[in-house]
């Protein structure tokens, strides 16, 4: 094997090795932010305040506002 072709190899190989880096990186990151999501859920629900990522409303169109003591509201009160 010559000089030359060593040379060649040594370039193949390591373009792949930092491809396959690049690539191990960008799912560690993935992962990262996935776990940063549901510790932060997880936090919420034990300490008892709203998560920082709302979840949707599946009920996007609610019309009525029900108070603690049974009252509902159809409309929202004005102030004066």
């Amino acid at each position: 094997m010559s000089l030359e072709e060593i040379i060649k190899s040594l370039v193949t190989n390591t373009k792949q090795f930092q491809q396959e880096t690049r690539t191990s990186i960008q799912n560690l990151e993935n992962q990262m932010s996935q776990l940063a999501t549901i510790v932060s859920w997880l936090e919420s629900q034990r300490s008892g305040k709203l998560p920082s990522q709302t979840v949707v409303n599946p009920r996007q169109d609610a019309s009525a506002i029900t108070l603690r003591s049974g009252k509902e509201l159809k409309e929202p009160s004005k102030r004066k």
